[in-house]
């Protein structure tokens, strides 16, 4: 470890910008004392500090190294776990990431370890609150034939329902909207994507017409190629990912579709 550098890491908050900071961890030979988003981060004295930037390659790169060396539980655990709103979520996953490929399969075993016992308590959270959430979500439908439904949870559990409802209900129109983080599921009844929705947006839905420019703008984005943003939608949930949560089984969807 003497010819790491020690510093304290900045990245964009995305978990494809956190893998990336494991990729510079092995092949930039950098000793994360700390991981942060750039945007929130409070600096500490003393400590040199580095920006990496999120690089979708490197990303694929390390996730195919986790789903080769550690199990699908723990490669689950890292992405629910990163959803929490804990402040110390990004090291906590960064480490067990990296403990991950000197473990393996065995990962989830050494729980005595601080940080894995960290990464296991912040994705049982994750996992109850949309556990929860699946079962209380309420959508309205609104005249021109659009569900859409309000939700404020302490954890970033969006994704997560997306999944739940393509599944669920796959041949509709719906918006879920995350009114504390600003931000919506938005589902054409072929894709989902997640992209910014002030908290404004749900007293427009609150109005009964209302829900028609509302469902216009964002079906706009999602379907104008030139607006698409394709940074922002996979910004917490890469497409990649998917396939390795449990809510989501891609293959089965596509039967169902075909």
């Amino acid at each position: 470890m003497s010819d790491r550098r020690a510093v304290g890491v900045l990245f964009d908050g995305s978990f494809s910008g956190l893998l990336s900071v494991v990729h510079a961890y092995y092949y930039d030979r950098l000793l994360p004392v700390e991981v942060e988003e750039q945007k929130t981060y409070q600096p500490m004295l003393g400590t040199e500090y580095v920006t990496i930037a999120t690089d979708e390659d490197k990303a694929e790169a390390v996730l195919a190294g986790m789903k080769k060396k550690l199990s699908s539980d723990a490669v689950h655990n890292a992405f629910s776990a990163f959803l929490h709103y804990d402040a110390t979520r990004f090291y906590a996953v960064f480490q067990y990431i990296v403990a991950g490929f000197h473990y393996g399969r065995a990962l989830d075993a050494y729980e005595q370890i601080d940080y894995i016992l960290a990464v296991h308590r912040l994705a049982r959270h994750v996992n109850s609150e949309a556990h929860l959430l699946k079962g209380f979500v309420r959508f309205m439908k609104t005249k021109d034939g659009v569900f859409y439904a309000d939700i404020s949870p302490k954890c970033d559990v969006l994704h997560i329902l997306a999944t739940h409802f393509e599944e669920r209900l796959g041949n509709e129109r719906w918006i879920i909207h995350d009114v504390r983080r600003g931000s919506a599921a938005v589902y054409n009844t072929r894709e989902w994507a997640v992209m910014d929705a002030p908290a404004e947006a749900a007293s427009i839905a609150a109005d009964g017409d209302g829900y028609e420019a509302l469902w216009a703008a964002f079906y706009d984005a999602i379907e104008i190629r030139e607006r698409r943003n394709p940074k922002q939608q996979r910004r917490m949930l890469p497409m990649y990912f998917r396939k390795h949560m449990t809510e989501h089984k891609l293959d089965a969807v596509r039967a169902r579709k075909d």
